[in-house]
C-alpha cells in the first residue's frame, strides 16, 4: 500500500507540471493495490462474497490506466488529468467533451463497486453519521444547482436561447458526477461506524465529485465568460505562463487517488480482522 501511494503521488506530481513523471505510475499504483486487496490478509480472508466488488473495482482502473497511460513527453497544458483519463493530447472540444462524460460515467461505476464492498460491513449507520451525510448531499446538490443555473441563464443571456431549454442540458452533463458523489456520501455513512479511514476516503470521493462537475461544464461549448464564471476547480485560476499549470487537476487527481486507496485500506481491514463494531 505504502509504495502504491508513492506512485500515486509521482502521478499527482506529473499532472502539476503537466508532464509525467513516469507514465506507468498510475498503472503501477492501482496494479499494486489490487495486490493488497486481493492478498489473503486482505477482503477475501472472510469468504464475503460482497469483497468481491472492490476487487472489481481496483481491476477496472488498472485496466484503464493501462489503456490511457500517457506518451513519455507531449505538450500537455490541455492534460485534464485525473487516476481515469485520456493520454493527455490535444483534443477537439467535442472529444474532450466525450472524454470527461466518459471518465465521469467510470469514476460512477467504480464508487458504485465501492459502495457494494461496504453494504453489510457492519450495521445501520448511526445518527451522527446520518446528520453529516445529509448535510454533505444537501451541499452537493445545491452546489450542482447554483452551478446549473448560473450557467444556465448567463448563457442564455449572452446566446439568446431559453435559460430553461439550456438548464435541462447543463443538468444532464452535471447528473452523473453529482450521482458519483452521492453515492460516495452513502459509502462514508455506511463506512463511519467501523471505519474512519474508509470514511475519510468517501468523503475525499465526494469533495472530488465537485471537480467533475466543473469539469464537465467546462467542456460544453460555452462562452469563455460563462465556463470561467464561478467554479469552485477553476482552471482560470492558474496562469497559463505557471510553472505548474496543472494545480486543479491535481487537486482533483490527487483527492481521488487519496479516497480510493483509503476506501480500499478501510474496507480490506475491515474483512481481514472481521469484528462488528469496531472502529479503527
Amino acid at each position: 500500500m505504502t509504495v502504491s501511494a508513492g506512485l500515486a503521488l509521482l502521478h499527482i506530481f506529473g499532472v502539476l507540471i503537466a508532464a509525467p513523471v513516469l507514465p506507468w505510475a498510475a498503472t503501477a499504483s492501482f496494479a499494486l493495490l489490487l495486490i493488497y486487496v486481493a492478498m489473503p490478509a486482505g477482503p477475501a480472508i472472510d469468504g464475503d462474497s460482497r469483497s468481491l466488488p472492490l476487487l472489481v473495482a481496483t481491476a477496472v482502473l488498472v485496466v484503464h490506466a493501462a489503456a490511457t497511460m500517457p506518451p513519455a513527453s507531449h505538450g500537455a497544458r490541455a492534460l485534464q488529468w485525473t487516476p481515469m483519463l485520456g493520454n493527455g493530447e490535444p483534443e477537439p472540444l467535442g472529444v474532450i467533451g466525450e472524454r470527461v462524460f466518459r471518465d465521469a460515467c467510470l469514476a460512477l461505476l467504480v464508487v458504485t463497486l465501492l459502495l457494494a464492498a461496504v453494504a453489510g460491513r457492519g450495521g445501520a449507520p448511526r445518527r451522527r453519521a446520518l446528520m453529516a451525510g445529509g448535510t454533505a448531499v444537501l451541499l452537493l446538490t445545491g452546489y450542482a444547482a447554483v452551478r446549473i443555473v448560473d450557467v444556465s441563464v448567463r448563457t442564455a443571456e449572452e446566446a439568446a436561447r431559453s435559460p430553461a431549454r439550456l438548464g435541462a442540458t447543463v443538468a444532464l452533463v452535471v447528473a452523473v458526477p453529482l450521482a458519483a458523489g452521492l453515492v460516495a456520501v452513502t459509502v462514508g455513512m455506511l463506512s463511519a461506524q467501523w471505519s474512519r479511514t474508509a470514511m475519510t476516503g468517501a468523503a475525499l470521493l465526494a469533495v472530488a465529485s465537485v471537480g467533475r462537475m466543473d469539469a464537465a461544464l467546462s467542456s460544453l461549448p460555452l462562452p469563455y465568460g460563462v465556463v470561467a464564471g464561478n467554479p469552485l476547480f477553476s482552471w482560470t485560476a492558474v496562469p497559463f505562463t505557471s510553472p505548474v499549470p496543472g494545480v486543479v487537476d491535481a487537486v482533483r487527481t490527487g483527492l481521488e487517488f487519496a479516497g480510493i486507496l483509503l476506501v480500499a485500506a478501510g474496507v480490506s481491514h475491515r474483512a481481514a480482522n472481521g469484528r462488528v463494531g469496531e472502529v479503527q
